[in-house]
């Protein structure tokens, strides 16, 4: 079944989901988890498969951490991380949870000079 073939009230549901485990897994994140490798990590969205039974979470990681050793990590911590998902979410089964890693943009340089004074030299 695809997502666009859910009911309305089971779209609904199946969001509601998404945002409640968003906000548990941001939440917990948050905390001091005991490992740095985890430290600074934003929860961004949490997506459905089209049947709910599994979650995509999209997570930005600071640029000084290791991508494979922060997915490493929180696949090892996905049993303990659905445990505290079910203690916020009424379901008899908690969604199997997929994790992708984006690191944080650079940011942009300023450069000087640059902006509106560009397009007033002496032109009136």
């Amino acid at each position: 079944m695809l997502a666009a073939e859910l009911s309305p009230r089971g779209d609904h549901k199946v969001m509601q989901l998404c945002r409640e485990v968003e906000r548990t897994l941001a939440s917990v994140l948050a905390g001091d988890l005991g490992d740095g490798s985890l430290g600074g990590l934003v929860v961004v969205s949490v997506e459905p498969a089209p049947d709910g039974s599994r979650l995509l979470v999209t997570l930005v990681a600071p640029r000084d951490g290791d991508a494979e050793v922060v997915l490493a990590r929180l696949r090892g911590l996905v049993g303990w991380l659905r445990s505290e998902i079910a203690q916020v979410v009424q379901r008899k089964r908690v969604p199997e949870l997929a994790f992708c890693l984006i690191e944080e943009a650079e940011p942009e340089p300023e450069a000087e000079g640059d902006g509106e004074e560009a397009g007033d030299d002496g032109a009136e």
